[in-house]
């Protein structure tokens, strides 16, 4: 087996329908041998007949995970992969005609490297404020934009130059090497993520090498809902918590945080304040960074931590 494609999802049979509806439409190579596993994680909607109405054009398995969580599912997807390159996507995401094809193109022409980045092209679903239209490049994490230019280079921790979940390839000897954190990830009453983060930047800290890939292109369909500044509160939140349960702090500490994070909330915050009253249009990157250092503090004093 070539290639296992994982897909994990949870009660999203609408927007799994899309991302399978372009895989169906896929252009494979007649020598590319590849299956399609999508991670069922405890959904209680119709995403088994879903995933069942595309057997007859797809090399597709239901792989069933009760133990609710990303990471959990993740992880159940790489016990049940067959291929020597496990390739991953979303299920909010549409993939363009060539994208398994050029990543595994790129894994043969670099049998060296254990990681591959496809670009992630964020599609804002209508309506769309204009605010959040024009701070598109303020908010990538949220959008998950990855774009490296037309031309494929090597990855690098230095840059932040590694990919993203949405589109990403992993050879499977160092995909069962590097697991996923269960304490990382989306999960139920959790907005949590960057395991696949903490995953990518690790199989590079332990010196594998890894390629950017531009043919291997996904669209992120971000609907409307997560483009509020509610939704920009959350998602940069989680972030903050998943940094500082990565252990990234460091310096004094302060009624069980970080000094720095204090102070970078309190000036995340004034910034945010001065921004709106002075209709600034920065206060989309104040509020993210405020949002981020406030979910970092959050988990810092929660009183089981030490």
């Amino acid at each position: 087996m070539d290639c296992s494609v994982i897909i994990c999802t949870r009660n999203r049979s609408r927007e799994l329908i899309n991302v399978l509806t372009t895989m169906a439409a896929m252009t494979i190579p007649p020598h590319l041998e590849w299956e399609l596993l999508v991670v069922d994680n405890g959904s209680s909607d119709d995403t088994p007949a879903t995933i069942a109405s595309f057997a007859d054009r797809l090399p597709i398995t239901r792989v069933w995970e009760p133990n609710a969580g990303l990471s959990n599912a993740r992880n159940a997807g790489v016990r049940h992969a067959r291929g020597r390159l496990i390739v991953w996507t979303d299920d909010d995401t549409r993939v363009v005609p060539g994208w398994l094809a050029a990543f595994h193109a790129a894994f043969t022409a670099h049998p060296e490297a254990a990681l591959f980045a496809g670009r992630i092209t964020p599609a804002l679903l209508p309506p769309t404020p204009n605010w959040f239209r024009d701070a598109a490049a303020d908010l990538h994490y949220l959008l998950a934009t990855r774009d490296f230019g037309p031309n494929p280079v090597p990855l690098s921790i230095e840059g932040e130059r590694y990919p993203f979940g949405a589109s990403a390839a992993v050879r499977a000897v160092e995909q069962r090497e590097f697991l996923y954190d269960p304490e990382l990830g989306v999960a139920p009453g959790r907005r949590r993520g960057g395991e696949e983060t903490a995953v990518f930047v690790s199989i590079l800290a332990a010196g594998h090498t890894g390629w950017w890939v531009p043919d291997a292109e996904v669209e992120h369909q971000v609907v409307s809902e997560r483009q509020t500044t509610g939704y920009i509160r959350e998602y940069y939140g989680s972030m903050g918590e998943a940094w500082a349960i990565s252990g990234a702090s460091t310096g004094p500490m302060i009624a069980r945080a970080p000094l720095a994070t204090w102070a970078k909330v309190v000036t995340g915050s004034v910034r945010y304040a001065v921004a709106r009253v002075t209709r600034s249009s920065s206060w989309q990157r104040y509020l993210a960074s405020a949002s981020f250092h406030r979910g970092a503090l959050a988990y810092f004093r929660r009183s089981d931590q030490k």
